[in-house]
């Protein structure tokens, strides 16, 4: 009782309108207890080939983002994810596109070194990008990396994101896992289709890659208000 199908779609790992697209006769409006619902097949997230030997892993609990090269770390970097209205949705996908500078115009922003992950609409997509730049020059959440700010894209801190778009490939695997503070738990994990291992050619990061590294500072104890953050729009 009281699911929709954003929650639905949420807690599988895809974005509600290719749930939406998968159940053509539904209406999102009428629910009911006892109804059965197609979700797509994970490959409709997964579209190109898996480029061998990479993995971009996001914790959202964490806030972090780190990148392993044949299972071993490479980078690790501070991140922030979409507020809990905005939620960054769990679940694996790859890097699909990447644009040196894509453009937001609902927004009027500029996102450098833009790697885009998964189609949030039809036309549009979230993914992992430098801090924004809104249409007078300023940049957006720089005092707020560590926490949920944006409207689902991860955000990453100038030189950071250059260095991972450097990095990443087309078809770079990415995982991202967990609840971030303040969203609503949908489900914990997502865990892969059927139990089935990582896709061949990507190794599964150790797990004593998991824990922050010693001496690394602790984020506030009070994430910053939602609406400020977001006041100046963005992704």
């Amino acid at each position: 009782p009281g699911d929709n199908l954003f929650d639905i779609a949420y807690s599988y790992g895809f974005p509600r309108w290719q749930l939406e697209v998968a159940n053509p006769d539904v209406e999102p409006s009428a629910l009911e207890i006892g109804m059965e619902l197609v979700i797509p097949s994970i490959d409709v997230l997964l579209p190109e080939p898996i480029a061998p030997g990479k993995l971009i892993e996001v914790n959202l609990p964490e806030q972090r983002l780190r990148a392993y090269e044949e299972g071993q770390l490479r980078y690790e970097f501070t991140c922030s994810s979409g507020m809990s209205s905005t939620p960054t949705i769990a679940g694996q996908f790859q890097v699909l596109i990447k644009e040196d500078v894509a453009y937001a115009p609902r927004w009027d922003l500029d996102m450098p070194y833009f790697l885009g992950i998964y189609l949030e609409g039809p036309d549009f997509y979230n993914g992992i990008h430098e801090l924004p730049i809104a249409g007078d020059g300023r940049r957006l959440w720089a005092g707020v990396l560590g926490w949920p700010a944006s409207y689902g894209c991860i955000i990453l801190d100038i030189g950071d994101a250059a260095t991972l778009y450097d990095w990443a490939p087309i078809g770079t695997l990415v995982r991202i896992k967990g609840v971030a503070p303040g969203t609503p738990v949908y489900r914990e994990e997502v865990p892969p289709p059927d139990g089935e291992p990582p896709p061949e050619g990507v190794e599964e990061p150790p797990a004593g890659d998991e824990a922050p590294p010693a001496g690394e500072e602790t984020p506030p104890t009070e994430p910053p208000d939602e609406t400020s953050a977001s006041a100046d729009g963005g992704l």
